[in-house]
C-alpha cells in the first residue's frame, strides 16, 4: 500500500502539491477566497520564515518533539516486549484479552482529561498520552508478527538444540521485524497527532499550543504557518523512519528477493 504513494519520479510526486499551492495563491489574490481566512501561501511562507527567525516556533517545535519522542520511546519499551509475550505465551494472551479489548477501543484523546487530572498540563501529561496512543499499534503488530513466525524455522532451531531464548531472539523476533517496523511508523504518526492534540487542549507550549494561540488571537497567517510546519515535520519523521526501516530490513528484502527468484 505504501509503495502506491512513493512510486514514480520526484517531479510527479510534487506536481499536485505545486498545483494546489498555485491555485490557492491565485484564488486568494483575486479575492475568490476571503484573504482574512485564506491568506496566500506566499504570505504564509514569509510569516513562517519570520517566526522561525524570532526563535518562538523553534522553541515550540522542540517542546513538541520532546513529548513525542519520549512518548514513542516509552511505547516501544512497553509495546514490543508485551507483544512478544502475547504472541508466544498463550496463557498471558488469554489473561490479557479482556483488559486489552476494553482499553483498545477508547479513543486516545478521551484520556486527556484523565491525564490532566493525574499529571497536570505539563510535558508529562503530553508524553503520557502520546505513549498510550502509540503503544497499541506496536503491541498488535509485534504480537501478530511473533504469533505468525514460521513454525518450520522454529522447529528447525529447536532440533538443532537452540534454547528457548535463542529461538526467540534468533528466529522469532527477526521474522517479526517487518511487522514491528510497520508498527513503529504507525505509532510515530499517532504519537505526533495525539501530542499536538493534547497541546491544543491543555498545553502550555508546543506547536499545537502555538496554532491554537494564533487562531484565538486572529493571527491567521501564523496559524497556517504552524500547520504547515506540522505537516513538514510529520513527513520528515516518516521519511526518516522509512530510511531506518530499509536499513534494518535490508537482509529481509534480500532474502525474499532470492526466494522469489528460486520459486520463479
Amino acid at each position: 500500500m505504501s509503495t502506491v504513494w512513493t512510486r514514480g519520479k520526484g517531479l510527479d510526486r510534487w506536481a499536485s502539491i505545486l498545483g494546489a499551492v498555485l491555485a490557492w495563491e491565485a484564488v486568494s489574490r483575486t479575492g475568490i477566497l476571503p484573504v482574512a481566512f485564506f491568506p496566500p501561501p506566499s504570505r504564509i511562507l514569509l510569516v513562517l520564515a519570520r517566526e522561525l527567525g524570532t526563535g518562538e516556533i523553534p522553541r515550540h517545535t522542540l517542546t513538541t518533539l520532546s513529548a513525542y519522542a519520549r512518548g514513542l520511546a516509552l511505547a516501544l519499551a512497553i509495546g514490543v516486549p508485551w507483544g512478544v509475550l502475547l504472541g508466544r505465551v498463550p496463557v498471558i494472551r488469554r489473561a490479557s484479552a479482556v483488559l486489552i479489548e476494553m482499553l483498545r477501543p477508547i479513543p486516545s484523546v478521551a484520556i486527556i482529561p484523565v491525564a490532566i487530572l493525574l499529571l497536570g498540563i505539563g510535558e508529562e501529561m503530553r508524553f503520557a498520552v502520546a505513549c498510550y496512543a502509540a503503544v497499541w499499534p506496536l503491541l498488535f503488530n509485534t504480537m501478530y508478527g511473533v504469533y505468525n513466525a514460521d513454525p518450520v524455522l522454529v522447529d528447525s532451531a529447536r532440533i538443532f538444540g537452540f534454547a528457548r531464548w535463542e529461538v526467540l531472539w534468533r528466529v522469532v523476533v527477526p521474522s517479526a521485524l517487518p511487522f514491528i517496523t510497520t508498527g513503529v511508523r504507525v505509532s510515530s504518526a499517532v504519537a505526533l497527532i495525539v501530542t499536538v492534540t493534547a497541546e491544543m487542549v491543555a498545553g502550555t507550549g508546543g506547536l499545537g499550543f502555538y496554532v491554537k494561540a494564533m487562531e484565538l488571537g486572529g493571527r491567521v497567517p501564523e496559524m497556517y504557518g504552524g500547520i504547515l510546519l506540522l505537516g513538514i515535520l510529520g513527513s520528515l519523521l516518516n521519511h526518516l523512519l522509512r530510511v531506518a526501516e530499509s536499513r534494518v530490513l535490508g537482509w529481509y528484502r534480500g532474502a525474499m528477493g532470492r526466494a522469489e527468484e528460486v520459486g520463479g
